[in-house]
């Protein structure tokens, strides 16, 4: 609207400057010719003036496309300056009257920023994470060492390896790759674990892979323990890999089967962190005996992902941005309807 008043004003002083200068040109020449005013002198005045009328008219019409650009260029700069990368300027016309946003939700209304704050692992309930300056807890979750390097094995082996964590001069953490994983990574640092050793220990002995599937929820990798051991490691949601599970670790290190009053309190476990704004992951593992590298290469996925034991179930915190709820709450009195989109557990988005 400023930029179409300005258009206006605009063409209204240059109807007036060319009535002016116009009229200001007719006198010096009328007095170098004096002699009667006529009537075909008057016409010409008028002439002036009606083509002052002409000028302001088209001045609106003709400027209003240079006004719409302008002013959804100035929108594009501004989307911009907020990290929005617009490909074309009708775009900015478009969100002007939108009524539905459809937001990611991992990196966009969230940080991004993975942590793990709580979880029950190998068989303890833990309201905070282990650090490797606390022995208390480290200890407490050695009591079967076996099983304790096991669980950090799958960490650093079920994860790719272009996840990467370091610290930096700071001493803050700095995340190379997913997030989630560089959040299991940090875990296993302060678990008192060496992922980078672990990995070129184990790297060449990696038998077989099953990405991350967002059907499936899961990730799994095998890795080849001796000539005739392999061992599976699976990470993924809690209520699916829970499912998956037929032991788990109980609070004195050992493995048991998991009943089902056990596996109803685990999945209590899951849905109490989700409903709190956390991640859920299960980190489970099996060792299959009396088998080859190329044996395992042929089973189905689904033969190498059942019967698993349950080690962990670690809950990672990603922190909302601060400005967010402000935004969407400007949504909402604006008529906007937000909605967000993800894989995540139901409960945990709804938190």
């Amino acid at each position: 609207d400023k930029m179409a008043n300005l258009i206006g004003k605009g063409g209204l002083a240059m109807a007036i400057l060319t009535v002016v200068s116009a009229t200001i040109r007719f006198a010096i020449c009328r007095a170098d010719a004096p002699g009667k005013f006529e009537g075909k002198e008057l016409r010409v005045l008028l002439d002036y003036f009606i083509l002052a009328i002409t000028i302001v008219v088209v001045a609106v019409p003709e400027g209003l496309p240079l006004a719409v650009t302008i002013s959804l260029a100035y929108s594009m700069r501004k989307m911009m300056a907020d990290q929005n990368l617009v490909r074309r300027l009708q775009a900015c016309e478009t969100m002007g009257g939108a009524t539905n946003i459809c937001s990611d939700k991992t990196g966009t209304l969230t940080e991004n920023r993975m942590t793990a704050t709580e979880g029950l692992i190998l068989g303890h309930v833990l309201d905070k994470m282990p650090h490797k300056d606390e022995a208390g807890d480290v200890d407490k979750l050695q009591q079967n060492n076996d099983l304790f390097n096991i669980l950090l094995q799958g960490i650093a082996m079920n994860t790719q390896d272009s996840s990467f964590v370091q610290l930096s001069p700071s001493m803050m953490w700095e995340f190379k790759g997913n997030k989630t994983e560089c959040a299991l990574l940090v875990m296993c640092y302060e678990l008192g674990g060496e992922f980078e050793t672990i990995r070129d220990e184990w790297s060449a002995k990696r038998i077989k892979t099953i990405p991350f599937s967002s059907n499936l929820k899961r990730m799994t990798n095998v890795i080849e323990v001796n000539t005739s051991t392999a061992r599976v490691f699976v990470k993924g949601a809690g209520e699916i890999v829970v499912d998956l599970c037929s032991h788990m670790v109980d609070e004195t290190g050992s493995v048991v089967p998991m009943t089902d009053t056990m596996r109803e309190a685990t999945q209590n476990h899951v849905h109490r962190m989700a409903s709190s704004g956390l991640r859920t992951l299960c980190l489970a593992y099996k060792d299959i005996e009396n088998t080859t590298a190329s044996d395992v290469k042929q089973m189905p996925d689904t033969d190498l992902e059942g019967s698993l034991t349950m080690l962990a179930l670690i809950g990672i915190k990603d922190p909302v941005r601060k400005a967010v709820p402000k935004a969407v709450t400007a949504c909402k009195k604006a008529g906007i309807v937000v909605r967000m989109v993800t894989g995540d557990n139901i409960e945990r988005s709804e938190e």
